[in-house]
């Protein structure tokens, strides 16, 4: 849950700062798919690489050592099942995420499934219905376009019913023309048509739908569909009409207008035309300006995007370094919870850790089995070898020391006025030279009932 939370930051992040720019964006359709496909991008893919490069730069610019353990985003520290032979045991925040987990992919199994079924049936509909362009003369401007777009794939046009055109397929993509345009097909129009195919506008669909199905929770996903769809058609209108004339402009913006009519439901990863009256309104205004950006709003935008695109890469920090916490045999559980019935069993049998106020995990040794750890000073480093060195909390690092590093673990010993005792692990290292210690992931606790140091 945590991965999927911390995607979703970095994507709505990059929504934020798309919507904060938008003014500066709104006449440029090209700058708003590339800002919206970062957007995707961070909606769809881990950055825990990143994290580690973002960390070796940061301790060979610093004379400190840096660690970041990642961000919690709830009170669900642990996520814990124990078993034994005996006994199985799943704290509460096991539970609860389960049922959360299980309800978020049910739903994200909807989304796509509901998408692949509409999709398909569509296709077969087209397939069967529908009759294939076989005029020479068509087929041969439909060649000569692709072409210019340097567009290498086979492109194939259907005739169907009284639609509006729609292009669909990736790999073997179709243009889908209304029974009407037979023999007499707008230069425009599939100049249009091929700029979705040449732009992968399909495949942004497909990857925008799963992206839909993981954040279905997320309403900022949903604009962000939106706005591709939106920002596609600009981008194509600009390609549709480039080098035409005035007039050539407005019989363009006439054409799309007289289409609406036959605007039929939406298709799933396809693009057509949308019935959306102020979608349209912004696309006829689009075709008819000839707006040239001035290079200093070019530039302008650029440094807004990079320092978006930064600013969203550091949320890699809130990925957790994964450990694995393992309890030892022979310790003893001295808390046993009873369900709402007081009964002990409805999810406790005879389990040997035990989970502290705060539902983190526990280990508690018992009060004469099991070997006592060796514990010198209240604060202590461990390496690997078994040395043991105190740790002083004073200590100051020397800012021109290279750091000659030592693995192992770091022990904090905490005493208290009954008589019982907390000893801490965590996974740390310790320079040799200087004596500074730079303490990383939490391992386990370990309590005695009577402190035997």
């Amino acid at each position: 849950m945590s991965t999927l939370l911390t995607l979703t930051l970095a994507g709505s992040c990059m929504m934020l700062f798309y919507l904060a720019f938008y003014p500066m964006l709104r006449s440029t359709a090209k700058g708003r798919r590339i800002w919206l496909t970062l957007a995707a991008f961070f909606y769809l893919i881990p950055l825990y690489e990143l994290k580690r490069c973002y960390m070796w730069a940061l301790n060979k610019v610093s004379a400190r050592r840096w660690y970041f353990g990642g961000v919690r985003f709830s009170e669900w520290k642990d996520y814990v099942e124990v078993q034994s032979e005996n006994a199985v045991y799943r704290n509460t925040f096991f539970q609860l995420q389960t049922l959360l987990y299980t309800v978020w992919v049910a739903v994200a199994v909807i989304v796509l499934v509901y998408n692949l079924i509409r999709y398909f049936r569509r296709k077969s509909v087209f397939l069967n219905v529908g009759e294939w362009e076989e005029d020479e003369r068509q087929l041969a401007m439909l060649d000569e376009l692709r072409k210019d777009l340097k567009i290498h794939r086979r492109v194939r046009l259907l005739y169907c019913y009284d639609i509006s055109p729609v292009s669909m397929g990736l790999m073997h993509p179709v243009i889908l023309l209304p029974e009407r345009m037979k023999g007499n097909i707008p230069k425009t129009l599939l100049r249009h048509e091929l700029a979705h195919i040449k732009n992968l506008d399909i495949l942004m669909r497909v990857l925008l739908t799963v992206a839909k199905a993981i954040h279905w929770f997320n309403p900022l996903v949903y604009l962000l569909q939106k706005e591709f769809e939106k920002t596609c058609e600009l981008l194509c209108d600009e390609t549709a009409v480039g080098g035409c004339s005035t007039e050539e402009r407005a019989d363009y913006a006439a054409m799309l207008i007289a289409e609406l009519k036959y605007v039929v439901q939406s298709f799933v990863w396809a693009q057509h035309l949308s019935k959306d009256t102020k979608e349209i309104e912004e696309r006829i205004k689009n075709i008819m300006e000839q707006k040239r950006r001035s290079k200093m709003r070019k530039c302008i935008g650029a440094v807004a995007l990079t320092v978006s695109v930064f600013a969203c890469s550091l949320t890699a920090f809130a990925y957790e370094d994964v450990h694995d916490v393992k309890a030892d045999d022979g310790i003893l559980m001295e808390n046993i919870m009873a369900d709402e019935k007081g009964n002990e069993g409805s999810d406790i049998f005879n389990v040997d850790v035990l989970l502290d106020e705060d539902d983190n995990l526990v280990q508690v040794a018992a009060e004469t089995e099991g070997e006592t750890d060796l514990i010198l000073y209240d604060e202590q480093f461990v390496d690997e070898e078994g040395n043991i060195y105190e740790v002083h909390a004073d200590v100051q690092p020397y800012l021109q020391c290279d750091h000659e590093l030592k693995s192992g673990t770091y022990k904090r010993h905490v005493q208290y006025t009954d008589g019982h005792c907390k000893v801490e692990y965590y996974n740390a290292e310790w320079c040799v030279k200087c004596g500074d210690i730079w303490v990383h992931d939490y391992i386990n606790t370990v309590t005695y009932a009577i402190c035997p140091h």
